[in-house]
C-alpha cells in the first residue's frame, strides 16, 4: 500500500466501534479478576510501572494468528493496523493500570481517613462511605438504591478522562511531525506494531519461528504461575513472591546484595536485575545508544561517584541499609541530591528543545491560525482547539476542587511540563521516569506544608493530583497514555503506511467509546461481583501522596535549587553534545528514566548491561537484518508469551469465583 491517505469505508469504521464495544467491556470485566501479584505487576493493558508497556494488542494478534492460517482469511494492511490500533487504544482506560486503580485507591479516603484525608475530597470524584460500602459484596440493587451519589461521580470520571484525552491527544498532534518525521525519535513500543507484519507472513517465515520461540519461552516462564493460581498450595518455584532476595510487588526482580551479603559493603549504591521475561522483551526493543546511557547513569549516579563520596565520609549506615534504603539516601541526601538533579533535568531537557525548535512551533500556530494544513497533516488548528479545550476544562475541574483559578491554570503548565518529559524519555527508552510534580508547587505553598488535616483542601488534592498516579507514570491512564499512546499509534501508522488524519481519528473515536464503557461498567462490577469478593488489588489511600510526608523534604533535603541548576547544565550539556556530535554516545533521555524508584524495583539497575551485550553482539556479528530477523519478533514473542500466560491466570480466577 502506498503512503497516502487510507481509504476507510463506513462498514470498515461500524466494525471497529463493534469491535471496540465489545473488546472494552471484556477488558473492564477482565480487570476485576487480575489476582495479585499480577495486579501490582504484569496485565493485558498498561502494565509494568515504569515501562508503562500496552502488550494486549500483541496477544490479540497471536490468537489471530492461527485463526488466520485455518480459515485462510487475509487481512489487508489498514485492517490490521485498524485493529492493532483499537486495541491498543482500549488498553489505555480497561486495564488495571487504566481506570479500576485509581478510584479503587481512593474509597479508602472516603471510607477510613475522611477525616485526615476525605474532606479534601469531593462527593463528585467519590460518593459517601455508604455508598462505597454497599459495593463491598454482591448486591447490584444497591447500586441504583445510592443511583443519585453514582451519577455525578460517573459524570465527573468520564468527563475528566475526555478532557485529558482532548488536552494530551492534542499536543501530540502538535509533536507528531518533529518527533517522528523530523527527529525520528525510535519510539519502541511501537515497534509491537510489526507482530502484525510477522504473522501475515511478510517478515518471512525465520520471523514466525522466532516469534513462536519467544511465546514459548515467555509462557513456559510464566507456567509455575499459572499453576500457582490454580492451586495455592504449587511451590513459588522462582522466589519471586516469597524470596527476601526478590522485590515480591515486582515480580521478577532480583537484589544481589540481599542474596550476597558481601556485596553489601564491597557496593555502596543499589544493585538490582530483572529476571522477568517480559521485562527483558521491551528492553531488546530499545536502541543501543539508550540502553549504554542507562547503564552510564546507573554507574555515575549510584555506583561510582556515591562510592567515592562514600569514602571521604558520606552516606553512613548505608552498608546496612536495603536496595530501596540505599537509594533514597543517594537521592535525598547531601551532597548529592539526585532527585534535585532530575528535577533540574526536566527543566533543562523541555527549555533546550523549545529553544532549538521555536520555529517548528511557530509553525504550528501560524498553520493554526491560518486555517492551512501542510499535506498528511491533522489540522493544527484542530490540535491547539482540543489543547485549548483540554486545558480550560481542567482548569474548571480543578478550581470546582477547590483549587484557586490560577494555581489551577499553573498546574495545567506543570502537567503539560511533565507529560512531555516522560513521552520523550518513553519515545528514546521506552520507560517514562517518575516526575512529580511537588517540587515545582514549592514557590507557591513554601517549602514545607502542615500534616493533613491541618493543610489546605488545595495542598492535599493537588499534590496527590501531581504525584504520579493521576500524572499517570503509574497508571498510564488519565494524562500519560493519550500523549505517549498517541505517539506510538502515530509512529505505527508511518510504518504501516497509514496518514495521520485515520489514526487521529481512530484514537478520539476509540478513546472516547472507551472511557463512556469503562467508568460505569466499573463501578456497575463492584456492585455486581461485590468489591471485597473479586481478586484484584484494592491499593491504598492515594490522597496520601499529597500530604507533608511526601511534600516536605521533596525533592530532597533544602537547599536542593543548586542540584535543580546543576541538572539544568548536565541536562543542557548532553542534549548539545547529542546535537553537535554524531559519534555522542549518551542520550539525554535515558538519564530521567534512572532517578525513578520504579526503575530500581521493576526494571533493575543491572538489567540494561546483559541486554546491550546481547544487542551488540547480534548487531556487530550479523547486522541490522539479524536483529530484525531473529531478535525483534523474539522480543514480541517473549511479551506475547507472557501476556497469554497472564490471560490464563485471569480465566482461572473468573472461572475460580464462580465455581469457589
Amino acid at each position: 500500500m502506498s503512503e497516502g491517505k487510507a481509504k476507510i469505508s463506513v462498514r470498515t469504521w461500524i466494525y471497529v466501534i463493534v469491535y471496540t464495544i465489545v473488546l472494552a467491556i471484556l477488558m473492564s470485566v477482565a480487570t476485576l479478576f487480575i489476582p495479585m501479584p499480577w495486579a501490582s505487576g504484569m496485565h493485558l493493558g498498561a502494565s509494568a510501572g515504569v515501562l508503562c508497556a500496552i502488550p494486549l494488542p500483541i496477544m490479540i494478534m497471536l490468537l489471530l494468528y492461527p485463526v488466520m492460517k485455518i480459515t485462510k482469511i487475509e487481512l489487508s494492511t489498514t485492517a490490521l493496523f485498524l485493529l492493532y490500533a483499537s486495541s491498543y487504544v482500549v488498553g489505555w482506560r480497561t486495564s488495571y493500570k487504566g481506570f479500576y486503580t485509581i478510584p479503587v485507591a481512593l474509597i479508602h479516603a472516603r471510607i477510613e481517613n475522611q477525616e485526615i484525608h476525605g474532606w479534601a475530597l469531593p462527593y463528585f470524584w467519590i460518593p459517601s462511605a455508604e455508598a462505597v460500602r454497599a459495593s463491598f459484596y454482591p448486591n447490584l440493587g444497591a447500586f441504583f438504591q445510592y443511583i443519585n451519589e453514582w451519577i455525578p461521580v460517573i459524570f465527573t470520571w468520564t468527563i475528566w478522562y475526555l478532557i485529558t484525552l482532548c488536552f494530551q491527544v492534542g499536543l501530540a498532534l502538535v509533536y507528531r511531525r518533529l518527533w517522528i518525521d523530523i527527529e525520528v525519535m525510535p519510539f519502541p513500543h511501537a515497534q509491537g506494531w510489526l507482530i502484525s507484519e510477522i504473522i501475515t507472513g511478510k517478515r518471512g517465515t525465520r520471523s514466525i519461528k522466532a516469534t513462536m520461540i519467544g511465546v514459548f519461552v515467555g509462557f513456559l516462564a510464566f507456567l509455575p504461575y499459572v499453576a500457582r493460581t490454580a492451586y495455592a498450595g504449587f511451590p513459588d518455584l522462582y522466589g519471586w513472591l516469597t524470596s527476601p532476595n526478590f522485590c515480591t510487588w515486582a515480580i521478577g526482580n532480583f537484589y544481589p546484595q540481599n542474596a550476597f551479603p558481601s556485596l553489601k559493603t564491597l557496593v555502596i549504591g543499589p544493585l538490582s536485575l530483572q529476571t522477568n521475561p517480559f521485562y527483558w522483551g521491551f528492553l531488546l526493543l530499545v536502541p543501543l545508544d539508550s540502553l549504554f546511557s542507562l547503564l552510564v547513569a546507573c554507574l555515575l549516579f549510584f555506583w561510582l561517584i556515591p562510592q567515592i563520596l562514600f569514602y571521604f565520609g558520606y552516606y553512613s549506615g548505608i552498608t546496612t541499609a536495603s536496595p530501596g534504603g540505599r537509594y533514597w539516601m543517594i537521592q535525598r541526601q547531601d551532597p548529592l541530591k539526585i532527585r534535585g538533579v532530575h528535577i533540574g533535568m526536566i527543566i533543562g531537557t523541555i527549555v533546550f528543545h523549545i529553544v532549538m525548535n521555536w520555529r517548528y512551533y511557530l509553525d504550528t500556530i501560524k498553520y493554526a491560525i491560518s486555517g492551512e494544513t501542510p499535506e498528511g497533516e491533522v489540522s493544527y488548528r484542530v490540535a491547539y482547539s482540543l489543547i485549548i479545550i483540554g486545558a480550560i476544562g481542567l482548569i474548571i475541574i480543578f478550581s470546582m476542587s477547590n483549587i484557586r483559578p490560577w494555581v489551577a491554570a499553573y498546574a495545567v503548565i506543570v502537567l503539560w511540563l511533565l507529560t512531555t518529559a516522560m513521552a520523550q524519555s518513553r519515545g528514546y527508552s521506552a520507560m517514562g521516569p517518575l516526575t512529580q510534580g511537588r517540587a515545582f508547587m514549592k514557590w507557591i505553598w513554601g517549602e514545607y506544608m502542615e500534616p493533613a488535616p491541618h493543610c489546605s483542601a488545595e495542598q492535599l488534592f493537588l499534590g496527590s493530583y501531581l504525584d504520579f498516579v493521576a500524572i499517570g507514570r503509574d497508571t498510564f491512564g488519565p494524562h500519560y497514555a493519550p500523549m505517549a499512546g498517541s505517539l506510538d499509534i502515530f509512529a505505527m501508522a508511518k510504518m504501516a503506511k497509514i496518514d495521520s488524519n485515520t489514526a487521529f481519528r481512530l484514537i478520539m473515536l476509540v478513546g472516547f467509546l472507551t472511557t463512556i464503557i469503562v467508568v460505569p461498567t466499573t463501578f456497575i462490577g463492584w456492585y455486581y461481583f461485590g468489591l471485597m469478593k473479586i481478586p484484584a488489588s484494592k491499593e491504598w489511600d492515594w490522597m496520601w501522596t499529597g500530604d507533608a510526608g511526601n511534600y516536605n523534604n521533596w525533592p530532597a533535603r533544602p537547599p536542593w535549587w543548586p542540584h535543580a541548576i546543576a541538572g539544568i547544565v548536565l541536562a543542557i550539556a548532553l542534549v548539545y553534545m547529542r546535537l553537535r556530535y554524531a559519534w555522542w554516545p549518551l542520550e539525554p533521555f535515558s538519564f530521567l528514566v534512572v532517578p525513578d524508584p520504579a526503575y530500581l524495583n521493576q526494571v533493575g539497575l543491572l538489567t540494561p548491561l546483559p541486554i546491550w551485550i546481547i544487542k551488540y553482539v547480534i548487531i556487530k556479528f550479523g547486522g541490522r537484518r539479524a536483529y530484525e530477523e531473529y531478535c525483534v519478533p523474539f522480543a514480541l514473542g517473549l511479551i506475547g508469551g507472557t501476556i497469554l500466560a497472564v490471560f490464563v491466570i485471569s480465566l482461572i480466577a473468573l472461572f475460580r469465583y464462580f465455581m469457589p
